[in-house]
């Protein structure tokens, strides 16, 4: 889906409360407050998420030096708990005034009503990338504010498909040509290294494939699923020889460790995003990156090659305390300045598309590469019920993979359960 647009649909809060925190707008009509050029004050607290409390730091310091009467404490939690303790905490009334939310777990968040629209001057929304932006709007308010984005590239040991003479993959059936050759090296059983089971989200991978074959999760309007399909039928024929021919192990990945097991040699391609970049950079220095390491857009399936799209976003709680400080929090991450240093620090694809101009950003060839990426891109469905719903979604995937269902029954079960939820609004 070629720069996919995907509306998200949620309730509107209608009121909003003027606190003593700086808050010194009153809400427009529309439900959003207005934040002004003056310095934030008071106390600003803050949730992160799988260690981006440490990239925040930076940011944090410059703020608060911006900002003397203000203050930012940081609490970085697991990405797997976002939801767990944010929904903990609505109901207690602890909620943080900011959180970073993963965008497929925006709508399911947003849905409970308990999240403000974003304020009125802090970031022109036409420029986000598009495809992320649509993800976080409904009737033309957005609920989170895109922070950095990244979307999966094909990576694999370049030294060993040279040894194997293997090609780099651009379809499907090269793929698995090119796993059959490196496994003609005799120390790779299994070259591929594909999400399984219920701890992974098999969606992420299994919704671009669904793409690639020509299908879509959701009819054109996004009120419906449309699961049961030829397209997942095919989807889900790949995914299942992906195992069943032995080009990726049902086992998973050994220790959690995606990039020890490719550089150990005991995988040699897995899908993943540029910020992997530095972590191998980290484990074993550039020499061997530039010399072993190559990363292209993902292979094609017939309907081409959408890779997954996803981002961390920022949204404030409808009862923060300090909303205005937050927001104004917010829109110093989202300055041309600060998305080119995060790109800087971190390697992370900035959300703000201007900052693509950034020269350290345009001279590293594999963003170049995620950039020819984001050409095409789908996100998961942006409806509330899909985060319950992917998780009948990877089961009836991995009933494929182990051979124990076929990709027809799957496709009727995930129908099934999507009609039962329905889209959560």
């Amino acid at each position: 889906m070629k720069r996919s647009a995907a509306l998200l649909a949620i309730v509107v809060a209608t009121t909003l409360a003027v606190s003593a925190c700086g808050r010194t707008d009153a809400p427009e009509d529309d439900g959003r407050m207005t934040i002004d050029d003056t310095p934030a004050t008071g106390e600003i607290t803050v949730w992160t998420a799988g260690g981006n409390g440490a990239k925040l730091e930076p940011f944090v310091a410059a703020f608060e030096a911006d900002n003397p009467d203000a203050t930012i404490e940081v609490t970085d939690i697991p990405w797997n708990e976002v939801t767990t303790k944010i929904r903990s905490a609505l109901a207690a009334g602890t909620e943080p005034d900011l959180v970073l939310i993963g965008l497929p777990d925006v709508a399911m968040l947003i849905a409970t009503d308990e999240f403000q629209p974003v304020a009125d001057g802090v970031v022109d929304a036409s420029g986000i990338l598009s495809d992320v932006q649509e993800a976080t709007e409904h009737d033309g308010l957005s609920y989170a504010v895109p922070w950095f984005v990244e979307t999966r590239l094909f990576c694999y040991r370049k030294d060993f498909a040279a040894l194997a003479g293997a090609t780099a993959p651009t379809t499907w059936d090269e793929l698995l040509a090119f796993s059959d050759d490196l496994r003609t090296l005799g120390t790779i059983e299994t070259p591929l290294l594909v999400p399984i089971g219920p701890d992974q989200r098999v969606g992420e991978f299994l919704m671009p494939l669904l793409a690639q074959a020509g299908g879509s999760a959701m009819n054109d309007d996004g009120t419906a699923f449309t699961l049961d399909t030829p397209e997942m039928v095919s989807a889900l024929e790949f995914y299942g020889r992906l195992f069943a021919e032995g080009h990726a192990s049902p086992g998973g990945t050994t220790g959690g460790n995606p990039i020890g097991d490719a550089l150990a040699g005991r995988i040699a391609a897995f899908y993943v995003g540029t910020w992997i970049i530095p972590a191998i950079v980290t484990q074993v220095g550039q020499a061997m990156v530039d010399s072993a390491v190559a990363c292209i857009t993902v292979p094609a399936g017939s309907a081409g090659n959408a890779s997954h799209l996803g981002a961390a976003t920022w949204a404030v709680p409808r009862d923060a305390e300090n909303a205005d400080g937050a927001f104004k929090f917010v829109r110093s991450l989202v300055s041309l300045e600060a998305q080119q240093a995060l790109f800087d620090a971190t390697h992370e694809l900035p959300a703000l598309t201007a900052a693509w101009e950034h020269p350290p950003l345009q001279d590293d060839p594999w963003i170049a590469t995620a950039l020819t990426q984001l050409d095409s891109v789908v996100t998961n469905p942006p409806v509330p019920s899909w985060s319950e719903l992917e998780q009948t979604v990877g089961a009836e995937a991995e009933k494929v993979a182990r051979g124990t269902s076929t990709p027809e029954q799957a496709a009727a079960a995930m129908q099934q359960k999507a009609d039962e939820l329905g889209v959560g609004w």
